[in-house]
């Protein structure tokens, strides 16, 4: 949660970068 909202509520751009190797299902 580097924005402060949970990735898995909104997901950010940067975030989803980041997380997106540990959330494939989100994308």
């Amino acid at each position: 949660m580097l924005g402060g909202e949970p990735s898995s509520h909104n997901p950010d751009p940067h975030e989803v970068k980041g997380q997106r190797s540990l959330q494939l299902p989100l994308a």
